[in-house]
């Protein structure tokens, strides 16, 4: 496929795109893993973190990653931090796909709190996806 240059040294192409979701969904995997290890959070059905790790983790934070790819890194950051807090209201209010044990995730209590510091492991994950990108 043919590359979209985005500016001097910046280069969108699919093959970029599709090696960061590959990327995307090993680290949606992995943060499953110590999710479901540590009883962080539980889905019901569980078939639903299949679900949430290629839509969220491989399709919206590969996104995120590649729209953003030549900006700030921080820009990648906050839209990464913005989407997931959406995100983890959206599953809060409207979903339900998973919810934390007793409303506690590690040492924190109440939902707003723990939707908040989620959140800001999204944009992690976002900084990290746009970093991968940059390689």
């Amino acid at each position: 496929m043919r590359a979209l240059s985005i500016g001097d040294n910046d280069v969108y192409s699919f093959t970029r795109h599709r090696r960061i979701f590959l990327t995307a969904l090993a680290v949606g995997t992995l943060a499953e893993i110590i999710a479901a290890v540590l009883n962080l959070w539980v889905y019901s059905p569980r078939f639903m973190v299949v679900l949430n790790v290629t839509l969220f983790f491989g399709v919206i934070m590969s996104s995120i990653a590649a729209l953003l790819h030549s900006r700030h890194p921080v820009l990648s950051y906050v839209a990464g931090f913005i989407v997931g807090y959406g995100y983890e209201w959206l599953n809060i209010v409207v979903l339900h796909w998973w919810h934390f044990p007793d409303n506690r995730l590690l040492g924190f209590h109440g939902v707003p709190t723990i939707a908040f510091v989620i959140a800001l492991g999204w944009g992690s994950v976002a900084l990290v996806l746009r970093l991968v990108w940059r390689v």
